[in-house]
């Protein structure tokens, strides 16, 4: 359940040492936030031995990019790296216990990652991620969605939850991760499973927010007045700007969707993410910071991971691009 407090005032240290990106700056964290009402806690696998995340490049500075639009920015090759083969899951290492719910094939019309394969439709499964095995700092990520038709849990008869967790921080192998989310979802707006919500996960990760009041929610706004979202708070939702741009799926439908989605997310390093889908930029948030060993430290590194969170899903086209 969700924790509501207030944020503690960021300290200026360092990078992420121990994560082995390098050093780099955060600004001050504002006044908090309330906490959303948020996702439940993952159920899965159990927390493995993980330890710290693995090295990645620099944080980059420069200002705030909005993503490409949608699938045209990955269109040209160029500056592009492939991190799904199309064929297995070479470079992704999943959560314990969950490679059961990950695999490859081309049940959706095309090869994809399809995720709760073989789980019987109706029955209880657990939650997980696939994180990929590199860190990145500043890049853009581009992934492409689809929704089945099965579903699982306490969420059998709901709208369907997905997410893409980046800037893993602490124990990569914990369900869920220390990171920040962009929520995937077919749930209306102002629900908590709308695509491009923000979710900081869990309770040791923070960042600044611009925001204004639209139909009487606190949503995402690039000119808006900033607050200081996440931690103490648990699983706090940062809302997107309505409505929910997502294509299919919707609320107790059994039909597969017949629509891919298109996500990017453009970040740079701990100064700022861009949250776009389907070609429109719908959220973002600055000075990104992870609390490492009780220290508050500029979140500007860490894997990549998909998740499962009982709803039957594919994802193809998976591809990111460096940025100095």
């Amino acid at each position: 359940m969700p924790i509501a407090g207030t944020a503690p005032a960021a300290s200026g240290a360092a990078g992420l040492s121990s994560m082995g990106g390098s050093s780099s700056t955060s600004g001050s964290a504002g006044s908090a936030g309330s906490a959303g009402s948020g996702e439940s806690a993952g159920s899965g696998g159990s927390a493995g031995g993980g330890g710290s995340a693995g090295a990645a490049g620099s944080s980059s500075g420069g200002a705030a990019g909005t993503a490409g639009s949608g699938g045209g920015s990955a269109g040209s090759d160029a500056g592009w790296v492939t991190l799904f083969n199309g064929k297995d899951l070479s470079g992704f290492t999943p959560s314990p216990g969950a490679a059961a719910f990950y695999t490859v094939d081309s049940a959706s019309g095309e090869p994809a990652i399809h995720v709760y394969p073989t789980q019987p439709d109706q029955s209880d499964q657990p939650t997980a991620t696939l994180r990929t095995n590199e860190s990145y700092s500043s890049y853009v990520f581009h992934e492409e969605y689809k929704w089945g038709t099965k579903r699982f849990s306490d969420r059998k008869q709901t709208d369907r939850d997905n997410g893409l967790c980046f800037h893993i921080c602490n124990d990569p192998n914990q369900v869920w991760p220390d990171s920040i989310e962009f929520q995937i979802g077919s749930q209306a707006w102002p629900g908590d499973w709308v695509v491009g919500n923000i979710f900081m996960l869990v309770n040791k990760t923070r960042a600044q927010w611009p925001f204004t009041n639209m139909n009487g929610q606190d949503a995402y706004s690039a000119t808006g007045t900033k607050k200081s979202i996440g931690a103490p708070a648990s699983y706090y939702k940062a809302l997107a700007t309505p409505p929910n741009l997502n294509k299919g799926g919707e609320g107790s439908s059994t039909s597969p969707a017949t629509e891919w989605n298109i996500l990017e997310l453009t970040v740079h390093g701990s100064k700022d993410a861009s949250y776009n889908v389907n070609g429109t930029v719908v959220n973002g948030l600055t000075d990104l910071e992870c609390q490492v060993g009780g220290n508050w430290m500029p979140l500007d590194h860490g894997p990549l991971a998909l998740q499962a969170e009982y709803a039957e899903v594919y994802f193809r086209n998976i591809k990111i691009k460096v940025l100095p």
